[in-house]
């Protein structure tokens, strides 16, 4: 099986989409492989695919998988004790069979983590998925910044067991964007000094946001210890203006 969930922290929402984002966003994939049968079995591979634009599916890969933006692992994959993790940062291309060839590379050996395009799961020789068990593996992602509203992306995996030579792929995990205008407008960030004389040129920082998310701008970024005016002079942070909106919002 295949989950998602845009809180990353929080392992008990993993659902099979997740929805309302924003471009950037982060996200975490759950795939899950469970054995069914009354036997151990080994050799045991599970593939992925991250989701590319006009993407194709990875066992029937001539069929449109239907993602309409990238999303970019961010971080190496967590897997199970006794299974190994290999990326590749290949274009995919091709059976299931011959993408699992092209996913070779090891952590180490992956110096930008956005590039990764496919992900590969092993068990170990000596390790076998017990009857009834399940194992399960996480990819760390973020929503491509170019992702606009209402666009969808798709990610699947395929699995296969005991050495066989034919892989089984899963359910589809979709995320998708939804973004609005911020209510009330942007939100500005405007410098003064204490007689309210402009020091620095307003910024914008805030044009749209996730769909009934809340958005932050109390932050080092738009709130420095410091600052270099237009004058040339250096300037400290004192308070935020009493007739100022609120920093953040949480709906």
């Amino acid at each position: 099986m295949t989950q998602v969930t845009d809180q990353p922290t929080d392992s008990s929402t993993y659902s099979t989409g997740a929805y309302n984002l924003a471009p950037n966003d982060e996200v975490k994939y759950r795939l899950s492989l469970t054995n069914s049968s009354n036997a151990a079995t080994r050799n045991n591979v599970v593939i992925s695919t991250l989701p590319r634009v006009s993407d194709k599916n990875i066992v029937l890969n001539s069929k449109d998988r239907g993602s309409q933006f990238d999303v970019h692992m961010t971080a190496a994959a967590t897997t199970p004790e006794g299974w190994t993790a290999y990326y590749s940062t290949t274009p995919v291309s091709g059976t299931a069979v011959e993408v699992e060839k092209t996913i070779t590379l090891t952590a180490e050996q992956v110096t930008d983590w956005s590039t990764v395009t496919a992900v590969k799961f092993v068990s170990n020789q000596d390790v076998a998925l017990k009857a009834g068990s399940t194992a399960a593996f996480y990819i760390p992602a973020k929503a491509s910044s170019t992702a606009t509203n209402n666009q969808i992306a798709v990610l699947t995996s395929a699995t296969r067991t005991d050495g066989q030579d034919t892989f089984n792929e899963t359910n589809p995990a979709r995320i998708s964007i939804k973004i609005e205008d911020v209510k009330k407008g942007a939100v500005k960030v405007a410098y003064e000094n204490k007689d309210n004389v402009s020091i620095k040129d307003t910024v914008t920082a805030i044009e749209s946001r996730a769909y009934k998310k809340g958005y932050d701008v109390d932050t080092k970024e738009y709130k420095p210890d410091t600052l270099i005016g237009k004058d040339g002079k250096e300037y400290y942070f004192v308070k935020v203006k009493d007739s100022s909106p609120k920093t953040n919002r949480n709906n």
